[in-house]
């Protein structure tokens, strides 16, 4: 990756988190993992985790519709050249780092 990318990345992942949380319902929790931005710039997949668990389709949904909305913001915080495509994707890795955590609670629980 260089170094530009690397800091366009850096940037959106700031700018997207403080819009999330501006965006979501009351009560949840979203946090800006991670954003995979393609080499030409063209496409960012943006990583997030969300609390609780079973407001992950809707809050997806919510940031979806709003993507216009967003890209405007970013314009307006980080002028871009080419503005990418964004896809909002959970960031898996959060996913399994909760499972785990209960796994492992739930194990000291029975000695």
């Amino acid at each position: 990756m260089s170094l530009r990318q690397e800091k366009i990345e850096n940037s959106l992942q700031k700018i997207i988190a403080s819009f999330a949380q501006q965006h979501v319902e009351a009560g949840t929790i979203i946090s800006v993992t991670g954003i995979d931005i393609s080499p030409d710039l063209k496409n960012a997949d943006v990583l997030i985790s969300i609390f609780p668990d079973n407001k992950e389709t809707i809050t997806i949904d919510n940031l979806r519709n709003r993507v216009g909305e967003l890209k405007r913001h970013i314009k307006s915080k980080f002028p871009m050249k080419f503005m990418p495509d964004f896809e909002f994707k959970i960031d898996q890795r959060e996913v399994v780092r909760r499972w785990a955590e209960k796994e492992g609670l739930e194990e000291g629980r029975e000695e």
